[in-house]
């Protein structure tokens, strides 16, 4: 059986991962790729991620992407920073590359009139990666590690709210430089709502008069008090403000809202109470299972209907964190020590979508240009970057155990740059398969 359903792994799982290597493949850092360096129910199923890999590794034609330049203070690169490219129209993670020895990075091959949200974090398990990126680092800010953060204009009315960058069908878009964060990004308003203890205070995240733009994004995270009271505590409380936006000529309309929490790294999911202004009681929104496996995807889309009154058109939304038990987090992170983030961080996607035939499609183009880079807000303070790990020849061997198990990188043959895992390792991985699939009682088992 190659399936993974109820509590077990399958050697299924085990092989496609293997096959990834036996391609060319290296491990990866974004969530439910088949590239996990950790064995995690559903791993057999391709990921986008793994997809564009395989394309950037055997394709020609990379007309299309997005590219830019992971920098700190006085434009200092960073090398190893893991980026994300998010489409906002599927909520689903489109790819994830790691900045070069000079800070750039570059998504090939991405859809064709897509729109997507740049999400930055740093590497979570460096030794389960290869040599090339063993000299990361990340303590930029006093000491501390950067922030998981998105790609936002500068000035303090940006702060939490991400660019939306749209990559038509023949354009490579440049953003320029993409800053490092030694803090959560949030605009101070939400900030100061979160510490008053009036639960009729809202902070408006979305205005239509402020900008007449019919999309919107929000970052928000969830504070420790939050996390222990979950539904029982104040949440937050974000509003929606279309009153100024006349639908009343067109025959239907919603706002829909894509939440994200597990894409972004963050052991928790996201329950919304939505209440319209003309509505009695507010409407529970929350996130589902996964129907083969049975494991929840914290990740989730809603919508809204809009009323052909504009003055009805203010959503009042309610925010609450969802704590998984350690088994669920396991089975949605494969290893939730190593792949999640301290900061309990989520993301809101918003936009207003009118329906034509049978579809619902964006009232507006997904789109936030002209972009803004960040060379006028940086942050952390990289005096002396690292450089990628250059091995030297030698006859020592290192040994295949790490940690709790086999890693790719100690087994890769290549040199001198991000090396594919080849065929050792998928040799080595399928020998060692049925290995691993008897240890699974400890459903946190590293791949090769």
């Amino acid at each position: 059986k190659t399936e993974s359903s109820g509590s077990q792994a399958y050697l299924g799982d085990v092989i496609s991962h293997e096959i990834g290597h036996l391609l060319g493949l290296n491990h990866s850092e974004v969530g439910q790729s088949s590239m996990i360096f950790s064995i995690f129910k559903g791993q057999y199923s391709p990921h986008s991620d793994d997809i564009k890999g395989l394309q950037d590794l055997y394709s020609t034609s990379h007309f299309r992407g997005i590219k830019g330049k992971v920098v700190g203070e006085n434009m200092a690169p960073v090398f190893g920073a893991h980026v994300q490219a998010i489409d906002v129209e599927s909520n689903q993670v489109a790819a994830g590359v790691f900045s070069d020895e000079q800070g750039n990075f570059y998504f090939k091959g991405l859809e064709a009139n897509k729109s997507y949200a740049l999400y930055m974090n740093p590497i979570r398990s460096k030794e389960n990666l290869p040599e090339y990126y063993s000299t990361f680092q990340a303590n930029f800010c006093d000491g501390n590690s950067f922030q998981p953060s998105f790609f936002s204009k500068c000035g303090g009315r940006n702060l939490g709210r991400a660019q939306i960058i749209k990559v038509d069908s023949n354009s490579v878009v440049n953003v320029g430089n993409f800053t490092v964060k030694c803090s959560t990004s949030a605009h101070p308003e939400y900030l100061r709502q979160k510490l008053i203890a009036d639960e009729d205070s809202f902070y408006t995240a979305m205005d239509y008069l402020d900008d007449y733009k019919t999309h919107a994004t929000f970052t928000g995270y969830f504070s420790q008090n939050d996390l222990n009271k979950e539904e029982d505590g104040k949440g937050d409380r974000i509003r929606l403000d279309l009153s100024g936006l006349d639908v009343s000529s067109l025959p239907s309309t919603r706002v829909q809202i894509s939440v994200s929490t597990e894409k972004l790294g963050t052991a928790a999911g996201a329950v919304i109470y939505s209440h319209r202004a003309d509505q009695d009681s507010a409407v529970r929104h929350s996130f589902g299972t996964e129907p083969l496996t049975g494991k929840l995807e914290l990740d989730f889309s809603f919508s809204l209907a809009l009323s052909s009154d504009s003055d009805d058109n203010i959503f009042d939304l309610s925010v609450f964190p969802y704590v998984p038990s350690q088994s669920e987090k396991v089975a949605i992170f494969a290893s939730p020590n190593l792949l999640t983030n301290k900061t309990a961080i989520y993301f809101l996607a918003i936009e207003v979508q009118a329906q034509e035939s049978w579809e619902f499609f964006p009232l507006q183009a997904r789109d936030d240009y002209p972009y803004q880079d960040n060379s006028n807000c940086l942050e952390g303070a990289t005096r002396q970057t690292a450089s990628a790990y250059n091995p030297i020849l030698s006859s020592d061997n290192e040994g295949l155990e790490q940690n709790q198990s086999v890693s790719c990188a100690t087994i890769d043959l290549g040199s001198g740059g991000p090396p594919g895992g080849g065929m050792a390792s998928f040799l080595a991985g399928i020998c060692l398969s049925a290995f691993f699939v008897a240890l699974r009682g400890r459903r946190d088992d590293f791949f090769v």
